[in-house]
């Protein structure tokens, strides 16, 4: 597969879908922190900048493109923004990058935003969306977009589902829009974002208003992994956390292995440094919110691009942890979410009493919440290390890894489907 990354950031397609075999064959960014890493780290891709001063001469000159992916600003529909929605300034590139996709021939587009969108401007910036994708004026259904669906058009099948990276090994709560669209022969494959069930029916092209229908869960909700009506409803499945240690292999379809969060010195470090004891777990949680949404997997990551963010707030995700009094000084202790309640009282105001400790994440954990490899932000820029604030801001803006991933191996399942298909 060929693919073009347009808003590319810190290029999260490529480390996705590089271990798939797949080429990049370019990117579109204009942040300077973000170029220099793009720079740094994929040196022979060509950067095509602003997306809205492409050409077609540009994207015809590329050669085959095979698909065009791009997580359009978010800040418009975001509910840590102004909610200026899709015809906002930042999120309205969503249809230049339409432009450049229809442009390039490519079978595929896949497009990934927040759930906010769907509820912009009751449910018609989305309407807009889908239906810019797929060809045809949308109406917005009765009770609202579903969280997983399809449209079909005179242009495209367009499929989209929520997916939360909690449930693909981060230990992050982060649920984001993503929508596929296949302007090729979809009926000869199964779904990619959708279960195979879950696509009934067949509408008529047609440029009239339709109603768009939802997916149905294929299995039971009482179980299951990836991919099933369990995980889309809220079912939980332990989660790696902030620290990814080798502990063998990761099938993120069919196993998920916890590993020990932060830790100092081998695999069950605790208090005293010997690894005997009780691993030291943290409690993440935004600290704007005084901790009313502290828990075990971290809030979601943000780029804090809005008015009012501090420039190195690391997302305002924090941890907390308790102190004893040591020898040695301070050492961290484990302690759960109940403990940490109690110890405050039940207060929804602090989560943190006396005896305990708060720092931001660093970025190298910020790194580990998104799938992106240690330190690979921590690139040379205007002559000095990538500064903590612009890591923050491009892995708040990115994607999560391993979903990514996901959808890429889905991709292909679908096409090696249709291919085994059609030579029977």
């Amino acid at each position: 597969m060929r693919y073009l990354s347009l808003f590319s950031g810190l290029e999260g397609a490529s480390l996705a879908w590089e271990p798939l075999g797949w080429t990049c064959v370019a990117v579109a960014e204009t942040d300077p922190a973000c170029c220099a890493v793009l720079d740094c780290r994929w040196p022979g891709v060509p950067n095509l900048g602003d997306v809205t001063k492409i050409t077609e001469e540009q994207v015809k000159g590329l050669g085959r493109i095979d698909l065009v992916v791009f997580g359009s600003p978010c800040q418009d529909v975001s509910i840590a923004g102004k909610r200026a929605g899709m015809g906002g300034k930042r999120s309205g590139l969503f249809f230049d990058a339409m432009r450049v996709v229809r442009w390039s021939g490519a079978r595929f587009a896949l497009w990934e935003n927040v759930p906010g969108v769907f509820s912009d401007n009751a449910g018609r910036g989305f309407a807009a969306v889908a239906g810019e994708m797929a060809g045809v004026r949308v109406d917005v259904p009765d009770g609202g977009w579903r969280s997983a669906g399809f449209l079909l058009g005179p242009e495209a099948l367009v499929e989209w589902r929520i997916l939360d990276a909690q449930f693909f090994g981060l230990a992050q709560r982060r649920r984001r829009v993503f929508a596929l669209r296949d302007s090729g022969d979809w009926q000869g494959r199964p779904p990619v974002l959708l279960e195979p069930e879950s696509l009934r029916g067949h509408p008529a092209p047609s440029r009239e208003a339709r109603e768009v229908a939802p997916a149905i869960p294929a299995r039971s909700l009482g179980g299951g992994g990836l991919g099933t009506g369990f995980d889309c409803d809220g079912g939980h499945i332990a989660s790696n956390c902030l620290n990814a240690g080798a502990m063998g292999r990761i099938d993120y379809e069919t196993e998920t292995l916890i590993t020990h969060t932060l830790r100092a010195d081998g695999f069950d470090a605790s208090e005293d440094g010997t690894g005997r004891g009780t691993p030291i777990v943290p409690v993440a949680f935004s600290c704007k919110d005084h901790g009313a949404d502290a828990g075990e997997l971290a809030p979601t990551l943000r780029a804090m691009g809005h008015d009012g963010s501090h420039a190195n707030a690391g997302g305002q995700v924090a941890v907390a942890f308790n102190l004893r009094g040591r020898d040695g000084g301070s050492m961290p202790e484990c302690d759960d979410l109940a403990s940490i309640r109690a110890a405050s009282g039940g207060s929804s105001r602090s989560y943190v009493s006396g005896g305990m400790a708060v720092r931001r994440l660093t970025p190298v954990e910020a790194e580990r919440l998104q799938g992106v490899p240690e330190n690979f932000t921590l690139v040379p820029y205007r002559g000095k290390p990538m500064a903590d604030s612009s890591r923050y801001k491009m892995l708040g803006n990115g994607f999560a890894i391993p979903v990514l991933a996901w959808i890429g191996r889905r991709i292909e399942e679908a096409l090696r489907t249709a291919a085994g298909e059609e030579r029977e």
